[in-house]
């Protein structure tokens, strides 16, 4: 639902592509390399290329890979919104998070359906905790992202490292009863869990979704076992 500079159709559903492979932590996230140089005048291509590399917190890697795509996005037309997103990306990759979270701010006052913004932030507030801000950054959207499984994760976890754990699991569950296989909200419960000391319910995670696991990226399916090990361990199994 939000614009985009460039109209080609295979450029918007390389957008969609990228936004959704993100967002559900879905295989093959690499692809946007290729589009990126397929639509070269596409800036958000190049933008979420460039970001694919920033996630890395490689700075070797981020001056090799990320830069040449920044620059190309510095070249390509821009709306306000695309604009805002390659200087966040600029900023995220200088190391410059407080000038990057502020910048996510206005951008989304203004645009706070972008749910690829709302993933770059929650994972600034990773880089630079600061977990009463990140809660109400996440809240301050809740609006316009109402009932979307990927946005309700993102909401859940942030609401549990403020420490509102059974706000926390509410939401989570919300959103794991519209889309089971929401990995990020299988996330927020286990450290809803683990931090109530509820080990029985914790080590359920894994039998209930373990098996849709597969279906995501390695890190986040290791990620989620790690954190199932620490509810066996918890339970001297």
């Amino acid at each position: 639902g939000l614009l985009v500079s460039v109209t080609s159709d295979t450029a918007v559903a390389a957008v969609d592509r990228f936004s959704r492979r993100l967002l559900n932590y879905e295989p093959d996230l690499d692809q946007v390399i290729a589009d990126a140089d397929a639509h070269p005048g596409c800036a958000l291509l190049q933008v979420y290329a460039a970001l694919l590399f920033i996630f890395s917190q490689n700075e070797a890697v981020i001056a090799e890979k990320a830069r040449p795509f920044l620059v190309r996005a510095r070249a390509c037309p821009a709306d306000e919104r695309e604009r805002a997103m390659i200087e966040i990306a600029h900023a995220w990759a200088d190391g410059a998070f407080s000038r990057a979270k502020t910048l996510l701010d206005v951008l989304t006052m203004s645009h706070p359906a972008d749910l690829v913004a709302l993933k770059v932030a929650e994972f600034l507030y990773f880089q630079e905790p600061d977990a009463t801000r990140h809660c109400a950054f996440m809240d301050g959207v809740a609006h316009a992202n109402a009932g979307i499984p990927e946005f309700l994760a993102m909401q859940s976890f942030a609401a549990e490292l403020t420490g509102h754990r059974h706000r926390a699991q509410d939401i989570a569950e919300e959103a794991i009863s519209r889309q089971e296989s929401t990995p990020w909200a299988h996330h927020a419960l286990a450290h809803v869990f683990i931090n109530e000391g509820d080990i029985e319910r914790g080590g359920a995670i894994a039998a209930r979704h373990a098996a849709g696991w597969s279906e995501h990226v390695v890190g986040i399916q290791t990620h989620l076992w790690w954190h199932a090990a620490l509810f066996y361990l918890a339970a001297l199994d």
